[in-house]
C-alpha cells in the first residue's frame, strides 16, 4: 500500500510541476505586420472565392474607388468576365507579402481556366502584385502585373 501511495503522489507532483511549467510562458501575440499581412491574404482569398462563384459584388467589395488604373475599368472588366465565362476556376499561389506602413502587397502567381457558354475553355497564367491599404477598411488600391480578375478586355 505505501508503494501505491508513493507512486500516486509522485504522479500528482509530476503533473503539478508540468502544469506550473506551462503557466509561466506568455502567449505569443502576432505583430501588427503579421495581422496586416493575414488581413490582405484573407481579402485576396475572398476575392478569388467570389470570382470563382461569379459574384461580382464579392470581388469588388474590397476594391478602393480610387484604384490605380481606374475602378470603373476594373469593375467593367470583371463584369465582362462574368458575362463571357459562366464558369471560372483560379489557382493562386502566394509568393510573399510585403508590409510597409499601412500598405500590404501580396505577390503571387496564378493559373486560371475560364469556360464559356459553349463549353470552350480558355487558360491563362500570370504574376501579380495586389497592394492593399489599411485605412478605415482595408481595400485594394493597386494592381501590378497580370490580374487574374478581368481577363476580358
Amino acid at each position: 500500500m505505501p508503494h501505491i501511495r508513493r507512486t500516486t503522489c509522485m504522479f500528482i507532483a509530476a503533473v503539478f510541476m508540468l502544469a506550473l511549467a506551462g503557466c509561466g510562458k506568455d502567449a505569443v501575440k502576432p505583430s501588427a505586420e503579421n495581422l496586416m499581412a493575414n488581413k490582405a491574404l484573407g481579402i485576396l482569398a475572398d476575392m478569388k472565392k467570389a470570382y470563382d462563384a461569379r459574384d461580382m459584388y464579392g470581388v469588388l467589395n474590397n476594391v478602393s474607388p480610387a484604384l490605380a488604373g481606374g475602378y470603373a475599368e476594373f469593375s467593367g472588366r470583371v463584369r465582362k468576365d462574368t458575362e463571357t465565362f459562366p464558369k471560372a476556376d483560379l489557382d493562386l499561389t502566394i509568393d510573399r507579402v510585403e508590409v510597409d506602413g499601412t500598405k500590404a502587397s501580396v505577390v503571387f502567381h496564378w493559373f486560371g481556366k475560364w469556360t464559356d457558354a459553349a463549353g470552350k475553355t480558355t487558360e491563362g497564367r500570370g504574376n501579380s502584385v495586389f497592394t492593399f491599404q489599411d485605412a478605415e477598411k482595408m481595400t485594394l488600391v493597386s494592381i501590378t502585373g497580370d490580374s487574374p480578375f478581368g481577363i476580358v478586355r
